[in-house]
């Protein structure tokens, strides 16, 4: 991956964490399957300092959904499944 636009994420993620007062983040880039650059920003725990790692896991309540949902659109416009199949 390229290194100035490594750089640019970095910088864009340190700043959104910054300004929305969010403790933490990890972000992967995946190109071709394969994991090309993963980043912990921030804290996994704030209180006890423990660091982001790109494998920390966090509670992401009900904006799964969304992603779900978009997810399953683009495999029903491949036709991979139709509306009406029986789950």
């Amino acid at each position: 991956m390229d290194k100035h636009a490594v750089e640019d994420i970095e910088r864009f993620v340190s700043a959104e964490l910054a300004c929305r007062r969010h403790p933490g983040s990890s972000l992967s880039v995946i190109m071709d399957g394969r994991l090309v650059w993963a980043r912990g920003f921030g804290y996994a725990n704030m209180e006890k300092k423990i660091p982001a790692e790109p494998k920390t896991v966090y509670r992401c309540a009900s904006v799964t959904k969304p992603i779900i949902t978009v997810g399953l659109l683009q495999l029903m416009e491949k036709g991979r499944f139709l509306l009406d199949d029986e789950v």
